[in-house]
């Protein structure tokens, strides 16, 4: 099997060309600051999020749930070609708050088919990505090794990772205790017609009400209660997603 053959860890939206970050393929590259760290996803009304995440990201958005993709992601549009958090010039709305999986990228994580092990990539795409000298440039190399530049990237990413996990489980044990019933957004522009936004997963407050006690322990014991409410009061912000469209 070649060395560099991996195995991303999911879907990646936003992510077009991701290869194995590799000094003898990228030892030449450098990161521009981001001038306009967003604007790759200025058209993503959707955006993973993770359940460390729930308590800050429920102030501003709605969390929802893919039980059978075990994810949990946020809403940032009401049409599918637009993320209302993401300004022209590509910044984000101010005291937003800013998901990791935006955070991090161009990196991201992949299994080595090899080896099993985690590896860093990434994502060749991005208008970042720059010969090194480019002014203001950082080389994401130092002399054939990992620039500070991308081992705080690695940092980042593990953690990300290791969150997502545990987003995966929570998910899961949600979806195994069947808290969670299909629904539908809809959004209806003044003048406009009603539209579909997105299919999803949502917690039912009535079947959070009926659990029986071993169940409901079983949740309280998995820290997963205030994930739940998290989830439950982010729905208020339905209401004002229309404020940013219209702005």
């Amino acid at each position: 099997m070649a060395d560099d053959a991996f195995t991303l860890h999911g879907a990646l939206p936003l992510y077009e060309q991701v290869s194995i970050l590799d000094a003898r393929r990228h030892g030449d590259c450098a990161l521009l600051p981001a001038d306009a760290p967003y604007r790759f996803a200025s058209a993503a009304p959707l955006i993973a999020v993770t359940i460390d995440e729930f308590d800050r990201a429920a102030l501003d958005y709605p969390i929802l749930f893919f039980a059978a993709e075990r994810e949990a992601v946020i809403v940032t549009g009401l049409t599918a070609d637009r993320n209302l958090f993401v300004a022209p010039d590509g910044s984000y709305a101010p005291g937003a708050y800013v998901p990791a999986y935006l955070r991090r990228h161009p990196f991201t994580l992949a299994r080595r088919e090899e080896t099993g092990g985690n590896v860093i990539c990434i994502d060749e795409s991005s208008e970042r990505l720059v010969p090194v000298g480019t002014p203001g440039a950082v080389a994401l190399f130092d002399h054939g090794r990992p620039s500070d530049l991308v081992r705080e990237a690695i940092g980042i990413c593990n953690a990300v990772d290791a969150a997502e996990a545990r987003t995966r489980a929570f998910v899961a044990m949600l979806d195994d205790l069947e808290l969670l019933e299909p629904r539908q957004a809809y959004h209806s522009p003044p003048g406009g017609a009603r539209t579909l936004v997105v299919e999803y997963d949502g917690v039912s407050r009535t079947k959070l009400d009926a659990l029986e006690p071993a169940a409901f322990a079983r949740l309280r014991a998995g820290g997963a209660l205030a994930a739940i409410h998290a989830h439950l009061l982010s729905a208020g912000n339905w209401e004002v997603l229309p404020l940013w469209a219209a702005g």
